[in-house]
This record gives C-alpha cells, structure tokens and sequence, in this order.
C-alpha cells in the first residue's frame, strides 16, 4: 500500500511538472507598451495565474522565433495582418474553440472576418491603427505640407528624423511618396524606393522602434519619425508639443490580432485571456491607456470623447480613403526582403 501511495505521489509530482505549474502561466509574446499594465494584474488576481510578457518591435521578428521552436514557448501572440496570412500557411496557429469566446460578440461586424482570416478560424482583433509621422510642433513650421516628402526631399527635410525599424512602414513610405501602391510588387518601384530611402538614410539618425521614436521625440533629439499613431498620442499626452499627421500621399492602416500558436502549452488560458481583453469596459479601458482605437464596438460608450474626437485615433473618411492594409506579398516578399537587407547594409 505504501509502494503503491508513493507511486501515486510521484505520478502525480510529473503531472504536476509537466502540466499544473505550466497551466498557472501565460506566455504572451507582444508588442512592447501594447496593453494596459492594470488590466494584466487585474486578470492575474482574477484567475490566479501569472501573465509572463516577452516583447519584439516588427512581425519578422515574431515570425522568425515562432519559426525556431516559439510555437511550444509561447501561449499568445499579436500579429498584424499581412504576416497572419503567411503563419496559417505555414501551420504555425492554432484554431480557435470559440465556445471558449462568448464576448466574441462585443467585436464590430466589419473586423469579425478580416481578408486574411475570412471565417475568423485564427485570429481576434485586438487594436487597429495607422502608421505615420510623429512630430514637434515646436519645430516645423505651423503651416507645412504634410508629405512625405519631407522625409525623401532633401531640400523639405525640417530636421533630424527616425525611421520605423520595421520593413513593411519604411519601405511602404517611400512607394507611397512616389506615387505607388504600398503593395507594389513591381521590382522597378522597389529599386526606386531603395534609392529613395538610401538618400533619406544618410540624413536620418537611424532606425528604431516606435516605443524608441517616442522618446527621441520627447527629449527633442529628433523632430519626426515614422511611428504608429498611438505611440504619438501616448507622447502628447505627456508633452502636447507632439503631433501626429498622416502623409497627404496615403499611409498604411493596420489590424493587430491575437492568435495561438499551434503548439501553446497553455491554450485555454490564452482563450480566457482573449475573452477577457473582449469585455467591453476592459476593452474600453485597454484602448484608453495605450492610445490605440478598438475594434470592440460594444467598448465605443466608455471611451475617452476625447480619443473618439482625436483624428490621430479615429481618422475622418477622406483620409481613411489614402490607407493600405500591407498584405502578404507571396513569392514577392523576396523583393521586399532585398530592399531591407540592402537597406540596413550600408
């Protein structure tokens, strides 16, 4: 009886390692400053779990640690939209159960079936934005000509400038400056927009994140960067100097998502964290903290006025008419990638 009771103990001491510690952990892979610290603590004291957070500043770089092993490391991960496209062909997401999402509801129609998840089998929107420039108002002049121009014009540059670490942004800019698609596949357009960007490069003071962009912003050692809106918003919110603007050329608008990897260890925890970041009022609460807009309609009557009333957080129609969603360029990705590496190279 006692070999059999130390048996049951130790069978139950493996359980326990392989599955009872791990369940009280979610590994979230995010974007860094993309959720509201309370919220995390508020779900932890909920549940009783542990949200442990790792970070990355471009979906290249999610994708690539998925790739290597992440989808057995991680439990939720926030891709954007074109980079969705090429996880599901590559096997790397987990189907969602959503019997486990009843606040699936709260989400709006239009953000219910993306183009890169039609039947939403993968993926639960979680913050819509745009990219574009983050600026001082103290040191453009009050009535400039908001193009982009005045990042790849060296006689309208105002000023030392950042670009976004991130391809799709970057070199999305310069397409649209000379009067392309942000989704050219064209590999004339490309080659221009190397060219553009080598030029704009040497007057820059280099690339970084949009968390990074926020700070130079702020101590003043920049006066623009590309950046995401809501990193700009955050920034004003501390120093009212800070503006955000959209190129009059067009820009690109973008749909980050949760989704599980295949693999995730903890995959009903990440369901119950996903449903609880649905919630309107916490939805509410996520977007007011972190500046971003929310595809969570049922969240729209608690949010700030004055975030629905900010054109860098809700854009007005004329201008959401210049946006591109990037999307998944397919065997082209190699004349995007070319341009990166040339890019960051010299």
């Amino acid at each position: 009886m006692k070999k059999i009771l130390l048996g049951a103990i130790g069978v139950a001491a493996l359980l326990a390692g392989f599955g009872g510690a791990q369940s009280k952990t979610l590994n979230f892979f995010n974007w860094s400053e993309y959720i509201d610290p309370k919220l995390v603590k508020d779900f932890e004291k909920k549940e009783g779990v542990r949200v442990n957070q790792s970070y990355y500043e471009s979906n290249e770089d999610m994708l690539g640690k998925l790739k290597s092993g992440g989808t057995k490391q991680y439990d939720l991960v926030v891709p954007s939209g074109y980079i969705i496209s090429i996880m599901t062909k590559q096997n790397l997401l987990r189907p969602l159960d959503k019997t486990l999402l009843p606040n699936l509801k709260n989400l709006g129609a239009k953000f219910r079936a993306p183009d890169f998840d039609l039947k939403g089998e993968f993926t639960v929107a979680y913050f819509w934005g745009t990219t574009g420039v983050g600026y001082r108002k103290d040191k453009l002049p009050k009535n400039f000509d908001p193009s982009w121009a005045m990042f790849f014009d060296p006689k309208k540059v105002p000023g030392p400038f950042q670009f976004l670490d991130d391809a799709r942004p970057t070199i999305g800019a310069a397409l649209k400056y000379l009067g392309k698609s942000y989704n050219s596949t064209n590999a004339a357009d490309l080659k221009a927009a190397l060219e553009v960007l080598r030029t704009a490069k040497a007057k820059s003071v280099g690339f970084g994140g949009s968390p990074d962009a926020k700070q130079k912003l702020l101590s003043g050692q920049i006066v623009m960067a590309i950046m995401y809106n809501a990193e700009a918003v955050r920034a004003a919110a501390d120093d009212p100097n800070i503006g955000y603007f959209i190129p009059k050329e067009g820009a690109e608008i973008w749909l980050d998502s949760l989704a599980i990897p295949k693999d995730a260890p903890n995959w009903q925890l990440a369901h119950k964290f996903i449903n609880y970041l649905l919630d309107a009022k916490v939805a509410a609460q996520n977007a007011n903290v972190t500046g971003n807009s929310t595809p969570v309609d049922a969240a729209r009557p608690f949010i700030e006025k004055a975030a629905l009333n900010n054109p860098a957080v809700y854009p007005n129609a004329a201008t959401l008419a210049t946006l591109e969603y990037s999307k998944d360029m397919g065997v082209n990705q190699r004349l995007y990638d070319a341009v990166w590496t040339q890019l960051k190279a010299r």
